[in-house]
This record gives structure tokens, sequence and C-alpha cells, in this order.
């Protein structure tokens, strides 16, 4: 073998190890390694380097099987590139890592199986690849819904009765709370059309037209956007992805539902679409009067809505609650940033070539 040759192949193996060590958030543990191999490899007589061409070799090969490669190392390499050429974030949707990907990331997330389809793993090209991060949509808004409201709380300064409080601190109060009535209506979008997406995506050969067009928010036969209301999201999501589960779902005693349908939605419309006008039915200024009664005692009320209505969900659809939806399961003082949480903790990725003893 020609050296050029030998050269190439090296290089070759050194590009998919990379590419596929960034892919599976691993490549720190893994830079200094391979760039070392990178810049000394030249240097080793010709023996040493067929030899470390076989164990680069072998490595690849290694390492395919420890992530459940399923895509091509020139398929691994492209895609790292265009990570590295983004100036931003790459988000990578969990559905196209084990579709297209890998069928070992519970080795790197191990709550990998419980997450939703939607959720997508990040990916930094101006680092090291992988940032060891997953994105779930949902969880985002709750946390900004909990952090809201204890700002509220603490902008009160502990007195009760409105009228004593300092001005400027009940308008911080009124400020924090209006921004968490909407942060945790948000949520419970974000929620739904992630249940809906999903149900879409697994089930669509199999969905009745009418499941397929509410899910979409589609009109089949008239092809074109048909959004779904509030309501129907709220009460029929949940029955249709329970059916393509086999799983019988009633929201008729989920006091959350009803809660989120009435008094929930009708803050969030006036703080949405507010609006002067007189209610021609009651004869008052409806939705204002609405927005301006909004507070930290409602804001808490709605966000314990949103929240119960999510775990009646979770757990009619035979989910545990602190796996799939760990957002969930937090104190209103317990303010992280769950949105992008450190989720590995799973085994890493090293090998060693004869490079690294000398």
């Amino acid at each position: 073998m020609k050296l050029s040759g030998l050269k190439a192949e090296i290089e070759d193996h050194l590009g998919i190890l990379e590419a596929i060590y960034g892919l599976v958030h691993q490549l720190k543990h893994n830079s200094s390694r391979l760039k070392q191999i990178r810049v000394n490899w030249q240097r080793l007589p010709r023996e040493m380097k067929l030899t470390l061409r076989d164990e680069l070799r072998g490595e690849v090969k290694w390492v395919r099987k420890e992530v459940g490669a399923l895509a091509s190392n020139e398929e691994y390499v492209n895609l790292f590139k265009q990570i590295r050429d983004n100036p931003g974030y790459v988000y990578i949707p969990k559905m196209t890592i084990d579709s297209d990907l890998f069928d070992n990331y519970s080795r790197f997330f191990p709550r990998w199986p419980h997450m939703r389809l939607h959720a997508v793993a990040i990916f930094d090209g101006k680092g090291d690849g992988g940032t060891g991060q997953v994105y779930e949509l949902e969880g985002p808004w709750l946390d900004d819904a909990r952090y809201f409201i204890s700002r509220a709380k603490v902008a009160e300064k502990g007195v009760a009765d409105f009228r004593k409080r300092a001005k400027e601190d009940q308008l911080e109060s009124l400020r924090y709370s209006r921004s968490a009535i909407l942060a945790s209506l948000n949520f419970v979008e974000a929620y739904l059309n992630g249940l809906a997406y999903d149900c879409f995506h697994v089930h669509h050969s199999k969905l009745p037209i009418e499941d397929h067009d509410l899910l979409a928010e589609w009109d089949s036969e008239k092809k074109k956007r048909r959004f779904a209301d509030f309501r129907e999201k709220v009460f029929k999501y949940p029955v249709v992805i329970g059916r393509q589960e086999g799983l019988k779902v009633d929201l008729s005693s989920c006091k959350p539902a009803h809660q989120l349908i009435d008094f929930a939605k009708e803050f969030r419309d006036a703080l949405v679409h507010p609006s002067p006008f007189i209610d021609p039915k009651t004869k008052e200024h409806t939705k204002f009067l609405i927005a301006t009664g909004a507070n930290r005692v409602i804001a808490e009320q709605i966000f314990e809505a949103a929240v119960g209505y999510a775990e009646f969900v979770e757990k009619a659809l035979g989910h545990e609650p602190t796996l799939s939806a760990p957002w969930l399961c937090k104190d209103l003082g317990e303010m992280k940033d769950a949105g992008t949480g450190q989720l590995s903790g799973g085994k890493t990725l090293a090998s060693k070539t004869s490079l690294d003893k000398k």
C-alpha cells in the first residue's frame, strides 16, 4: 500500500471516530486523544503507521457496535460536518436518531426510552459537537411558570393585603403573575401538541381520517388548515391517543381539565387578546375585568390545574410521570433549568491505540 493511501485511510478513520463520538456526546472524552494522534502519527515509522491504521479500523468497528450504528460511516461524517459548519446550535429529533442513526442512545441518556419523540438532542459545532443535553418543549414553559410565580410571591414581601403593599411591589407581583398564567397555558399547548405530534407520526397509517385531521389540525376534504380549539385538544387528544394504544381514557371526572377550559382559558384569552369591548351577552367589559383580576393566587391555581391535567393524562396513557414527564415532578420552589438538563450518566466511550502508549 502506498503512503498516500495509508495516510488517507488513517485520516478517514479519525474523521469517522470524531463524527460518531460527537454525535453520541462523547467527543469531549476522546477529542484530546484523537487530536494527539492527528498531530503525531505522521512521525511514526511505516510499520507503526500500519499498526495504528489497524487499531483505528478496529476502534471504528468497536464504536459502531457500542452505539448501535444504523447509518454508514460517510453519513455520520457528513452530518457532523453540517453541525460543525452551523454557526448556532443544531437540534436532531429523537425520532430521527432512533430511526436513522443509533439504536443504543439510552447508553448516554438513561431516560431516552421514556422521552417524547419530539424531544431533540442539542449539538454545538463550535464545541465538541454533542452537548450532553436534550430539549423537551414542555419543560421550559413549566419552569417559566414556576419562576414567575416565585417572583410574584417574593414581590409581595409577605404582605397579604394587596392594598397595604407598596405600589411598586404590587405592580411587580401582578407583572409576574400575568407571565405565570401565560407560561402555564403555553405549557398545556406544548404538552398537547407534543402528544398529538408523536401519535400522528407513530400511528399515521392507522388513524381514522377524523382523528388524523384533529391531531394534525388539518381539513383533508378542503386541503387546508383547520385549527382545533383548546377544548377539543384538552378533551379529545388524550382519548384519540389512548385509543391508538388500546387504552380507554375518560376525562369526564378530571377536575383540572374542566378548570383549564373554564376559568383558565378565560384568563388566557383576556391576556393574549386584550380588549376593551363590551361582551354583548353580559354587557360588561369582560376581558378587561378578567385581565385586571389576574394575580398570584390565580396564577398558582392555573399552574396547579396545568400540572394536574398533565399528570392525569400521563397516568391514563400508562406512563410513569417521573420518567416520561419529570418536569411535572417539581415543587413550586424548585427553580432549575430542566429544559436542557444534563441527562447523561451513561458509560463513557474511550479507546486506546498504540500511539497513546508512547
